[in-house]
């Protein structure tokens, strides 16, 4: 069967669908960071072979779309991610609806917010298999990136970093044993984190607060968990970039860095614990951060 590049869709029979459904798509995009989408014909993809988006400004971007032809068959949407080739940076994987022009779910649109520092981001679909690519095209998978020209501030873009406080924590419990307090979130059997001098905890308990210089304390309940290292600050930040703070245990506490307040507004974090050998997967608490230039002054959390 012939198959047909995103051009030869609107055919007469097709014009009204294809209409109403190229009017769901984003009104606002008013330029494409990057599109290969061409009207010829084309085929689905042998082998792996995705595009890569260069980007000289920063960019954003609020949607993201590829080309499943299929042979006539479209494909149920699924998810479309970015990595920024030099950091290794994820954005996403996003989840896409089915956008259907005289074939169903021909185009898989994902509606993000994005603001992408400048940089080559590879594009994946989580269906290559069934993307349209062609000699235009370079044998590359189809892809188009929109946005606008609206300023925007790109998220802090980097996976790790390991963070020292400015002055060693105060003395504190060894791992091991329960120090007795309200943990920061739920209590676990194997371990969890507990407040230290400067940290605070909300009234219902889900979370700890404290300033640049407050403190964390680990309470280990399992003897057969750790012994552990550091801490690891976790969250996802704009649509799914992972960022992490690795703060060094000393004396069973860790020093909260000036890195968690992260761009003023990306203040919450989960908690993990870590050893020489990596991180564990459990978590062990919950932390806002306060007190941070120009954001909201140290002290309780609004409505508490």
């Amino acid at each position: 069967m012939l198959r047909l590049s995103p051009a030869c869709l609107w055919s007469a029979a097709a014009f009204a669908l294809a209409a109403f459904a190229w009017t769901s798509l984003p009104a606002r995009a008013d330029q494409d960071f990057c599109n290969n989408m061409n009207p010829n014909p084309v085929v689905n993809m042998p082998s792996y072979q995705p595009p890569r988006c260069v980007i000289a400004h920063t960019a954003h971007v609020f949607y993201i779309k590829t080309y499943h032809w299929n042979m006539g068959k479209g494909s149920p949407p699924g998810t479309i991610g970015l990595q920024d080739v030099a950091t290794g940076q994820l954005y996403g994987p996003f989840q896409t609806r089915g956008v259907s022009m005289g074939v169903a779910n021909v185009y898989w649109l994902a509606n993000v917010d994005l603001c992408l520092p400048p940089g080559t981001y590879q594009v994946n679909d989580s269906n290559w298999l069934s993307w349209a690519i062609n000699k235009q095209s370079n044998n590359l998978g189809f892809v188009q990136l929109s946005g606008d020209s609206t300023a925007c501030v790109p998220a802090i873009a980097f996976k790790r970093q390991t963070a020292a406080p400015a002055t060693p924590p105060p003395p504190g419990p060894q791992q091991g044993g329960n120090v007795g307090q309200n943990p920061c979130g739920s209590r676990t059997p194997r371990g969890e984190v507990v407040p230290g001098p400067g940290v605070a905890i909300e009234k219902d308990r889900k979370r700890c607060f404290g300033p640049p210089g407050s403190s964390l304390a680990l309470v280990v309940n399992d003897p057969k968990f750790g012994p552990f290292t550091s801490l690891n600050f976790h969250q996802d930040i704009n649509n799914g970039v992972g960022m992490v703070v690795d703060v060094k245990l000393t004396g069973g506490r860790a020093g909260i860095p000036l890195q968690l307040c992260a761009g003023k507004v990306l203040l919450n974090w989960l908690v993990y614990p870590a050893s020489a050998a990596g991180e564990t997967k459990l978590v062990v608490g919950e932390f806002t951060i306060t007190g941070c230039p120009g954001a909201t002054p140290p002290g309780a959390l609004p409505g508490h």
